[in-house]
């Protein structure tokens, strides 16, 4: 890959161009993660916290809205699941579920010997379960 920095005074923010023969699985995975909004804002107990993505170990709809979990503690978020699946780094996170999305650097094991669910063991021991349709996905994001 071929990196060039242009110095032009007249910007007033820095300017990406990604030129590629071809919208391949890298150029889409450069792209999401420079586009990617760090850190995300959880809310708890009527405060607001800055979280940044490495902390977080999961997304998930609760029936009340979308929490996020990290090892610290459970902190409500604002977007909606396909907002979130849409602004993460396709490098970090995958959707593991209609309703979860997971870091892909907290899975600690992944378990396939159930039949039509694969279930992953996170940082700190926390169970999840990827549902049959998501599966794939998640096999090629963790290179299995």
């Amino acid at each position: 890959m071929k990196v060039e920095f242009i110095k032009s005074p007249e910007l007033t923010e820095p300017e990406i161009t990604v030129r590629a023969s071809e919208l391949t699985p890298e150029v889409s995975k450069l792209i999401a993660s420079l586009t990617s909004d760090e850190p995300i804002r959880g809310w708890r107990g009527g405060e607001v916290e800055i979280i940044p993505l490495a902390d977080i170990l999961r997304f998930y709809t609760d029936g009340k809205g979308v929490s996020l979990e990290t090892e610290k503690g459970v902190y409500s978020v604002r977007e909606r699941i396909y907002e979130l699946e849409e602004r993460l780094p396709k490098s970090d996170f995958v959707r593991i579920s209609n309703s979860e999305i997971v870091n892909i650097w907290h899975i600690t094991a992944i378990d396939l010997s159930f039949t039509g669910t694969v279930r992953l063991t996170l940082t700190g021991g926390r169970l999840v379960f990827s549902s049959r349709r998501y599966i794939k996905k998640l096999k090629e994001a963790v290179g299995v």
